[in-house]
């Protein structure tokens, strides 16, 4: 087995790829930030929003394999190695964020966005002289390796993209990226671009246009905002709203302390066949979508167990409905605090149409990053302790470079532990599944019991199908 290091499109290495090499110190080396190349560096940029909450308020976590995205594709074809490494190149010369790494400077973090691709951003790993279930397996493990691989912030490349190589007609690409490069949508941007590229190497289609606004322009335009009287205002705004929301969770089977860990854990399950048309027909009924009726079937599920009628929970929302933003590699996802007040015997109306008011609100009025309305209404991380997401239905994938393809079926183990609290010790994903939905809970097993979450699976799913029966 052999790989091939991006020295430039089309250089080989030979050297064989043993473990030890895989994942050796010409990653993570300082050495490899030379000074040669800090003449060569675009001036230092303050961070986003996003990136200054992935800093430093996961300072000590940003070795934390859980803070990478990661996505694997297979393609059913032959790989072309020189067309493989040539994407990567231009893909690395259309983002500035894939150019990015982050120093101390004046006593603040700054990100240095680089005017060149850094060597070591591609891979190139070959298992195709082995039979072909035990080169799917060594490949599950390259992957899982690429995943645990540590990204040190201050040294380039924070990304990392590879094409394993499993039969004459057949490899499997490997994209992992840091988190503070990008938010979950802009991982779909890095996929689509790359595709785009690696058909257009591979002389079978174009790419589509250059994204309209780059990195430092976004970040740019949100330092202006946040300086502006329209974000002080705001400000007002959300401290009024938000100055009686008290802290919400799920009481703990297990006491909180400072010293606690998140030690990831998940229970799915998937509802009757035809609920997704049932909870899409009740939301068109009531003016709302999908997500708000299983958001407010979150909420009462709240209120119920903590028998209080004043309840709340963090959303998070795309700022990519902007045509400039659409192919913006960078963190423009924003949360906010849905919070709603309702007696004990609101029906399911007011609970659909009293979160649907309160989303539409913050989709309205909060321009801020989330992190700055927590500032103003005294609510820090962990405050609101329950984080909705609504994933809908992925999108299949038939093809990457003009080839047949589909997504790999890898999925990461998530076993991982971390210190201190954060405001994810409990989050349900609703996803969409043919004709049913997907009801993900991830909890942090240090505070909850499994009978616990089981329980609460059990109780959201029945609050919900009342919701689409009254």
């Amino acid at each position: 087995m052999t790989k091939q290091a991006n020295a430039g499109p089309g250089q080989v290495d030979d050297s064989p790829l043993t473990d030890s090499s895989r994942t050796d110190s010409s990653r993570t080396d300082s050495s490899r930030i030379d000074s040669s190349r800090t003449d060569s560096r675009e001036p230092t940029i303050r961070l986003g929003s996003d990136q200054q909450q992935d800093w430093w308020a996961r300072e000590h976590q940003h070795l934390n394999p859980d803070l990478v995205l990661c996505r694997h594709i297979d393609v059913d074809a032959p790989l072309e190695p020189d067309a493989f490494l040539e994407a990567v190149d231009n893909l690395i010369d259309r983002h500035e964020a894939l150019r990015t790494s982050f120093v101390f400077s004046d006593g603040a973090v700054q990100q240095v966005i680089w005017p060149q691709a850094d060597p070591g951003t591609a891979w190139i790993a070959d298992f195709s002289d082995l039979p072909l279930p035990e080169a799917r397996s060594q490949a599950e493990a390259l992957v899982e390796a690429e995943r645990l691989q540590v990204f040190r912030l201050d040294q380039p490349p924070l990304v990392r993209i590879g094409a394993i190589k499993v039969a004459a007609d057949a490899f499997i690409v490997s994209i992992v990226l840091h988190h503070i490069l990008a938010d979950g949508w802009g991982l779909t941007v890095v996929v689509d671009d790359f595709e785009g590229l690696y058909g257009e190497a591979c002389g079978r289609g174009e790419v589509s246009a250059a994204p309209a606004m780059q990195l430092s322009e976004w970040i740019e335009e949100e330092r202006a905002f946040n300086a502006s009287p329209e974000a002080a205002q705001e400000l007002q705004y959300w401290q009024s709203k938000l100055e009686h929301t008290q802290p919400v969770r799920f009481p703990y089977d297990r006491p909180a302390t400072p010293d606690v860990h998140f030690t990831f854990a998940v229970r799915q399950e998937v509802t009757a066949a035809g609920m997704r048309d049932a909870v899409d027909r009740r939301a068109r009924k009531e003016r709302a979508t999908s997500s708000v009726v299983c958001m407010a079937a979150l909420l009462k599920l709240l209120s119920v167990r903590l028998e209080r009628p004043d309840v709340a929970a963090v959303t998070v929302f795309n700022r990519r409905g902007r045509e400039d933003l659409r192919g913006l590699l960078a963190c423009v996802t924003n949360a906010a605090t849905i919070a709603v007040s309702l007696p004990e015997d609101a029906g399911a109306r007011q609970w659909i149409r009293a979160t649907r008011d309160s989303l539409l609100d913050a989709h309205a009025n909060q321009r801020l990053f989330v992190s700055r309305v927590w500032d103003v209404a005294d609510l820090g991380p962990g405050a609101v302790d329950v984080l909705f997401i609504y994933d809908g239905e992925w999108a299949p994938l038939t093809s990457f470079g003009g080839q047949p393809a589909h997504w790999h079926d890898y999925q990461a183990p998530r076993a991982y532990q971390r210190n201190g609290p954060w405001w994810e010790n409990f989050k349900l994903r609703v996803g969409e599944s043919g004709t049913a939905l997907e009801i993900t809970m991830e909890y942090n097993a240090d505070l909850y019991e499994d009978a616990t979450v089981e329980q609460l699976a059990a109780e959201y799913v029945s609050i919900l199908t009342s919701f689409v029966e009254e």
